[in-house]
Order: C-alpha cells, then structure tokens, then sequence
C-alpha cells in the first residue's frame, strides 16, 4: 500500500495541511488521499533499495526488535 509519511511535500500544502490538523484531522493518509500526489513505483525504488527495507512494518516491538538485528548483522 502507499506509505504518506515516507513522502515529499511541497510547502504551498501547509496551510492546508494545517487547516486539517487544526480541525483535529490525524491520519496522514485522509490527507493524502485529497492531495496531489505522485505515486512512485516500487521498481523505482528498488536499485536504492533491493530488500525492501524502507517499506518495513514496525509497528510492534517485536519488529522492531528484530529489524534491528537485521540491521545491525555484519
């Protein structure tokens, strides 16, 4: 799926971005669903980063834990 916070955004969207937040609006992806965004595919991204490892799902300890042992492995 798309991962918004791994984005660039152009500073012209502040206001609008703090409009949303200001309204109480949390989820980066409600946002971006309304904005102009270009989709980069991952073949894009591949040759910078063959394993995937951007897109890594950390959202347990757990994960974290053990990306952190894939990382730091020699």
């Amino acid at each position: 799926g798309l991962e918004p916070l791994l984005a660039v955004y152009a500073r012209r969207l502040l206001p609008e971005l703090r409009r949303r937040l200001d309204a109480g609006e949390r989820r980066i992806q409600a946002i971006a669903d309304q904005l102009p965004c270009r989709e980069v595919p991952s073949s894009e991204l591949s040759h910078l980063d063959p394993d995937g490892r951007t897109f890594w799902n950390l959202n347990h300890p757990e994960a974290y834990h053990a990306a952190l042992k894939t990382f730091m492995a020699p």
